[in-house]
């Protein structure tokens, strides 16, 4: 199978893949896919799965996270899983979402008694 774009992770049961993939442009949280150095190993960086717009949750790549312009330009879809076009940046973000300038990080639960005070 080969993947384009795609992030990967965090899969429960520990191993993200049951055989090496291949393809171009990839992440991975572990080295089971085999995408290569700086593809494998990848903290992400995503939000919890959420409705962000569109017709279903995403992860929204967090402001650092590894996906963002990371992405093949060519390969990339014109929009993503939300209907935003692509690319926002410099490059095409990888995963179902494109960042863009104007979405909004959901808090970590141990800020919210802060904000309440």
């Amino acid at each position: 199978m080969l993947l384009t774009n795609t992030i990967v992770a965090n899969n429960p049961s520990g191993v993200n893949c049951s055989e090496r993939l291949g393809g171009s442009f990839n992440l991975s949280s572990d080295g089971s896919c085999g995408f290569g150095v700086n593809r494998d190993y990848q903290n992400v960086m995503l939000n919890p799965l959420a409705y962000k717009g569109g017709p279903t949750p995403t992860h929204l790549p967090l402001p650092n996270s590894p996906a963002i312009d990371f992405g093949s330009n060519a390969d990339c879809p014109p929009t993503d899983q939300r209907g935003v076009l692509r690319p926002q940046g410099a490059g095409c973000d990888v995963g179902a979402v494109e960042r863009q300038a104007t979405d909004v990080d959901i808090l970590p639960k141990m800020w919210l008694p802060l904000i309440k005070r």
